[in-house]
């Protein structure tokens, strides 16, 4: 696999992190919780993604079907960085909870 092909496979899969992360609101109270599936370009899940929002000091790592869940988040605005070794960092800037 030549340098192209894998700078391509990992924007490929960079933005297939991206996509997977979704979002969910708490149904009431000042703190929100953000869970998701993160899943690579074959649509297969990715164990041991680490999921951070720095500024909260809160995270969490994706278990054996590529799910996770961060619960707790203090209302705000964060910003969420998606990481695993092998793969392009993605940051989702400006993510509201609360």
């Amino acid at each position: 696999m030549n340098r192209s092909h894998m700078r391509r496979a990992a924007g490929v899969a960079a933005y297939s992190l991206l996509l997977a992360v979704a979002a969910q609101m708490a149904s009431a109270g000042t703190t929100g919780r953000l869970s998701g599936h993160i899943v690579d370009a074959a649509k297969q899940p990715l164990i041991g993604v680490n999921i951070a929002l720095p500024a909260a000091r809160l995270g969490a790592l994706s278990n054996e079907d590529g799910s996770y869940s961060v619960l707790n988040i203090p209302a705000g605005t964060y910003d969420v960085r998606i990481s695993l070794l092998g793969y392009q960092p993605v940051v989702n800037t400006g993510t509201l909870y609360g």
